[in-house]
């Protein structure tokens, strides 16, 4: 790695020419020696090491809370970086544990029914390169409040965001959609309301999605 390199700037511009080089070896050096020197990569630095190919990245880099130039900046490598996919679909997010959908079956049976291509995104760990490919062409994200929905940050410009969810949960991923161009519809759960609401199961309003 080069050396005299001591902030996130310097880093950043040295790993994204790495990205445009390919150069994958370089990049995971210069990201092994920023955190011997206790420099914590941002968004900039992250796109740039996924660009040249550095895997197991992507869920650190959409855990970033940025500013909406290095989101951009971070979704544009993103984009660069993502496999050519097949035609556009309508990706359905599945939780597994807490505020999974407990009528995800039928909401998807409903779309299908309605002759729209749904890809179903179990939120679990998957190869980088495949969980860009999916979002990175999905015309339409429809998914219960959670991380799942952080992978929008490679959507499509204009794409939809269906976010199903309660009334006190946070909303970082209506700004993240906002910030990126994409529209964004949030949609109330018909579940109870429970103490819990963090955990507690959610119910998507079919006819609405």
């Amino acid at each position: 790695p080069a050396r005299g390199l001591v902030n996130n700037a310097a880093y950043a511009a040295a790993l994204k020419a790495c990205g445009k080089a390919g150069d994958r070896e370089r990049a995971e050096k210069l990201l092994h020696e920023m955190r011997e020197k206790g420099v914590e990569p941002d968004g900039l630095a992250y796109a740039g090491a996924i660009r040249a190919g550095v895997d197991g990245l992507l869920d650190a880099a959409l855990d970033l809370k940025e500013d909406p130039t290095k989101v951009l900046a971070l979704r544009a490598a993103l984009r660069a970086a993502a496999p050519t996919a097949a035609k556009p679909r309508v990706v359905v997010v599945r939780r597994a544990a807490t505020r999974a959908l407990s009528n995800h079956d039928a909401l998807v049976a409903a779309l299908v029914g309605a002759g729209i291509d749904v890809a179903v995104y179990d939120d679990r760990p998957l190869p980088q390169h495949e969980i860009l490919a999916l979002f990175a062409t999905a015309r339409a994200v429809v998914a219960p409040h959670g991380a799942g929905l952080a992978n929008i940050v490679v959507a499509p410009r204009r794409a939809i965001v269906v976010e199903i969810r309660d009334a006190r949960h946070s909303r970082c991923f209506q700004y993240l959609a906002e910030a990126l161009g994409l529209r964004w519809e949030g949609l109330a759960s018909v579940a109870a309301p429970a103490a819990d609401f963090m955990a507690a199961p959610l119910v998507a309003p079919v006819a609405a999605v």
